[in-house]
């Protein structure tokens, strides 16, 4: 969030158009958003 550098985070959700959960999680976390992975699909055992 290029806003953060100035302003606080509900100012900065604000003018990037994000809520400010969003805003927080993404403080939050050490990656950026697109650096991260999407979770992996595991197949289900069916019994049979």
């Amino acid at each position: 969030m290029k806003y953060r550098q100035n302003n606080s985070i509900e100012v900065s959700a604000a003018k990037a158009s994000i809520s400010r959960a969003t805003a927080y999680r993404i403080e939050k976390e050490a990656r950026l958003p697109s650096q991260s992975r999407p979770p992996r699909n595991i197949a289900k055992v069916h019994p049979g």
